[in-house]
C-alpha cells in the first residue's frame, strides 16, 4: 500500500525528526515536535491507459508555532531529497512506488493546534491491475 510505504520510508529517511511520522489526521494531540504527517491525494487517470493514472502524495512538514519556519525549511529539503527519485516498496504486500517531487509547496498555520508548517507534493504512477 502506497501511504504506508511512504510514512515507512519517511521514518527510515528522515531523522529529524526522529520516527514522527503519522497518517493524515492521525498523530498523537501532545505530539513531540517536529513531524511529519503524510496523506493520499487526488488520482489523476491517464488519458492513455484505461487502468492506470498518478497519485498524489502530499508531506506536511509541522513544528510549534513558536518555532520557526527555517526549521521547517530544513526539514522540507531533507524530504525532498530522500523521496524525489526514490523506489519506495511496501514490506506487507511488495509493491514499489517510484516518487517524484511535484515542485508546490504552501506554507502552513493552524492556532488551534499551535502549529505552523509547510505541505509538500510528491507523485507516483499507479496500476488497477486487471482481475483474471
Amino acid at each position: 500500500m502506497l501511504r504506508r510505504a511512504v510514512v515507512n520510508f519517511l521514518k527510515e529517511n528522515v531523522s529529524e525528526v526522529g520516527g514522527r511520522v503519522y497518517q493524515a489526521y492521525l498523530a498523537p494531540k501532545q505530539v513531540k515536535r517536529p513531524y511529519l504527517a503524510v496523506r493520499m491525494g487526488e488520482v489523476i487517470e491517464s488519458g492513455a491507459v484505461s487502468f492506470g493514472g498518478t497519485a498524489q502524495i502530499e508531506v506536511f512538514v509541522y513544528d510549534d508555532i513558536g518555532g520557526s519556519f527555517l526549521t521547517v525549511d530544513r526539514i522540507c529539503d531533507k524530504v525532498i531529497n530522500a523521496l524525489h527519485g526514490a523506489y519506495v516498496t511496501d514490506q506487507e504486500d511488495g509493491k514499489t512506488y517510484y516518487i517524484e517531487w511535484n515542485p508546490s509547496t504552501n506554507d502552513i498555520i493552524e492556532k488551534d493546534r499551535n502549529l505552523i508548517g509547510r505541505l509538500l507534493r510528491f507523485r507516483t504512477a499507479i496500476l488497477r491491475e486487471r482481475r483474471s
